[in-house]
């Protein structure tokens, strides 16, 4: 079983790695402006799932769906680079994954931001009921 401190250190590299292949050496226009967001090894190291978003695109289903294909496409490609740059003795099987948390996160934040809208109006026609009422 491998030490946590490889298996944290493996996380960020692979993802890096993946970015530096995607920016640079796939062809396929289909993965161009890709953002991967994180990589979970299993314990064995083994497995990675790694998760992605749509670079400017969260929530866009037909960009998500371009991109899961060229993706899973390119996935021998990828991890025998990634087994090669890295000089891995046993290359992680990927899968590839939107990252819906990143897309629930942006909708959260979305929705805040509308309640703080409205919280505002209220707040602004209440003083100016009571600065009315004043008078």
């Amino acid at each position: 079983m491998p030490s946590p401190k490889r298996h944290d250190r493996l996380n960020p590299e692979i993802l890096r790695e993946l970015a530096r292949l995607a920016q640079r050496e796939l062809r396929d226009p289909r993965v161009r402006q890709v953002t991967f967001t994180r990589v979970e090894l299993t314990e064995d190291l083994r497995e990675a799932r790694v998760y992605f978003v749509p670079l400017g695109g969260v929530g866009d289903d037909k960009r998500v769906a371009e991109l899961q294909g060229g993706l899973d496409a390119a996935r021998t490609f990828l991890q025998r680079k990634v087994g090669q740059n890295l000089k891995l003795r046993y290359t992680p099987r990927m899968t590839f994954r939107y990252d819906k948390g990143l897309g629930n996160l942006v909708r959260v934040h979305e929705v805040m931001g509308e309640l703080n809208a409205v919280s505002a109006a209220r707040t602004s026609v209440s003083v100016e009921t009571t600065d009315e009422a004043e008078e």
